[in-house]
């Protein structure tokens, strides 16, 4: 199987909290299913493991990925909508 990200907003659905939740306890090391780094002064960079998150809920891992790639289509739908494609003639 191939290697996948896991979204912070797919983490904190699987939680069932706030996506800031999510992003405060990897920062603060209180969630044992990833870390967030600092980039530079105020950016965060985020990892959740999937394998962790599963481990920690026990999420399956089909529905894991389910729910990701169901977040990666809402995200294009709604970046198609934004900017849509211009005609080419």
């Amino acid at each position: 199987m191939r290697p996948y990200r896991v979204p912070t907003a797919v983490a904190a659905q699987v939680l069932g909290k706030s996506e800031d939740y999510v992003r405060w306890g990897l920062r603060e090391g209180r969630l044992p299913i990833g870390n967030g780094q600092k980039r530079g002064k105020e950016r965060w960079s985020y990892y959740i493991s999937p394998h962790l998150l599963m481990q920690y809920t026990g999420i399956p891992e089909a529905e894991l990925r389910r729910l990701i790639d169901e977040y990666h289509e809402e995200r294009r739908s709604l970046y198609a909508a934004a900017f849509p494609r211009k005609k080419r003639a």
